[in-house]
């Protein structure tokens, strides 16, 4: 089925239908290729740290909560381009073999005053942990297709 802008609701959330269990090879790949602070590949310096073990790269945690996002169905409306993401917070690191799970909800939608037939939808995105700790927030928006 289809999902156009309509079809959404304010309030609306998306629940990842599972989480995902953050490894210490996963966190150390990760970082060592796209994030190599030495506190997310270095057992000896994360010590170091005030979190004081290793941790995941924010960027990483942000990459598996997008994932967990569409994998929730929050992106299955007919996009057209994303708009951009703000308020990204980090309140708690990712530790190693925490299980993380994402939910999206729809906290604004209009239609777009510049493109006819489209509208802009934007999603706070929240990744929580076992614990149920926020581990990371952040909006997202996006230009999506109206109904025809």
């Amino acid at each position: 089925m289809t999902t156009y802008f309509e079809d959404l609701t304010l309030g609306q959330v998306f629940h990842s239908p599972r989480s995902v269990r953050m490894t210490r090879e996963d966190i150390v790949s990760f970082a060592s290729a796209w994030d190599p602070q030495l506190y997310h590949i270095d057992d000896e310096a994360a010590r170091d740290t005030p979190v004081g073990q290793l941790f995941a790269s924010a960027v990483h945690t942000l990459a598996v909560s997008q994932k967990l996002a569409h994998e929730a169905g929050a992106f299955k409306v007919l996009p057209v381009v994303g708009l951009g993401l703000s308020d990204i917070r980090i309140p708690l690191p990712v530790l190693v073999d925490d299980e993380i799970r994402t939910q999206a909800t729809v906290s604004e939608k209009r239609a777009s005053t510049s493109r006819p037939g489209l509208g802009v939808v934007t999603l706070e995105i929240q990744t929580q942990n076992q614990r149920n700790e926020v581990v990371l927030s952040f909006s997202l928006s996006e230009l999506v297709r109206m109904r025809p």
